[in-house]
């Protein structure tokens, strides 16, 4: 039996997303290069702006949020091979993995946002905010 990649991707249907630090990103408490400290502030503008601001509910929010998220294959946009070289490593050898796409909108108190996520698996690997405009 072959699996399309979609099919993959459903898969972890039933799982507990992996968040990692992301939730420190969301809300604007990123450390390290200034490029992804400035994303981060911008991430917390954004997120503030619908209403949902730095506290331990809003994390619960959000967490429980990014399950739900990870659980529906119907928000799943595209699938699609992603790769990395591991600098780390003397012969930095390029690893390759497979990437779910998936398009969704958060509703806070005071509006809502569309967001894309890019998991490997059940890890949250990239939050993009799409924020619209009144003009």
């Amino acid at each position: 039996m072959v699996l399309t990649l979609f099919e993959i991707a459903r898969s972890v249907e039933g799982q507990s997303p992996e968040l990692g630090r992301k939730l420190e990103y969301l809300f604007g408490n990123a450390t390290g290069r200034q490029h992804n400290i400035a994303r981060s502030k911008g991430n917390a503008l954004d997120f503030a702006s619908i209403g949902i601001d730095d506290t331990l509910a809003n994390r619960e929010y959000m967490t429980w949020y990014f399950q739900e998220l990870l659980n529906d294959s119907s928000n799943i946009l595209d699938v699609q091979y992603a790769f990395y070289t591991m600098k780390e490593l003397p012969d930095k050898p390029v690893v390759g993995y497979l990437v779910t796409v998936r398009e969704s909108i958060l509703i806070g108190p005071d509006g809502g946002i569309k967001l894309i996520t890019y998991w490997d698996g059940d890890r949250l690997m990239t939050v993009i905010p799409k924020v619209g405009s009144n003009k």
